[in-house]
């Protein structure tokens, strides 16, 4: 990552297969975001303003959601899939990002209220923003859940929707299905997104 100046933005290197990925659903995605615009609400999407090329390395333009507080000892940060295989970090120290099982643990597995100022029902606009990932075969993404123990705020957004449910991965899924072995750790677009916002209703009540 490289962080703006100012702070607000980030660069993120990302692979050829997921840069090649957004250019082609980019264009859907901006006339997405001019939808919610024009009915002055936000999405749950984290915002990407470019992506680009330089010296063979691709790039995406992205905004920064930590705002440099991420070793501020009063700020937790959780990346949630949904799932529980492999998300715990045993020893989460000060700027780690916690995972689905430690958010579990750290609620006593109590929906935490969301009584956050939004614009918008957030269930039904996650809704939307993933099944628009669903419709461009995205996988693997979360929600970032950053909260402020001091300030008793919190923000989130739904990250990494890059990764593209592609021909390999169906065959790891069905081969691992059919000879018993673990869980695949990619599903398809459809059965991520119903296990994804399943569990944000789990985690999460909303307070209007």
């Amino acid at each position: 990552f490289q962080v703006s100046q100012n702070k607000l933005y980030l660069t993120k290197n990302v692979s050829k297969t997921e840069f090649m990925h957004l250019k082609e659903f980019y264009p859907a995605y901006v006339q997405l975001m001019k939808n919610y615009s024009k009915k002055k609400i936000k999405s749950l999407l984290c915002p990407i303003y470019a992506l680009f090329k330089f010296d063979k390395l691709y790039y995406v333009v992205m905004k920064n959601l930590n705002l440099g507080n991420y070793l501020d000892s009063k700020i937790r940060s959780y990346d949630l899939k949904g799932s529980i295989m492999n998300r715990y970090h045993s020893d989460p120290i000060v700027g780690h990002t916690r995972l689905d099982t430690n958010f579990q643990i750290d609620t006593n597995g109590i929906p935490m209220v969301l009584d956050c100022s939004f614009s918008g029902d957030i269930f039904e606009i996650l809704s939307t923003d993933s099944s628009f990932l669903e419709n461009n075969q995205c996988v693997d993404y979360s929600l970032y859940l950053i909260i402020d123990d001091d300030k008793k705020i919190c923000e989130f957004k739904v990250i990494d929707y890059l990764r593209k449910f592609d021909i390999i991965k169906n065959i790891e899924n069905k081969w691992k299905s059919l000879n018993g072995k673990d869980k695949p750790t990619i599903v398809n677009p459809t059965e991520y997104r119903n296990r994804f916002i399943n569990k944000m209703k789990e985690y999460f009540i909303y307070n209007k």
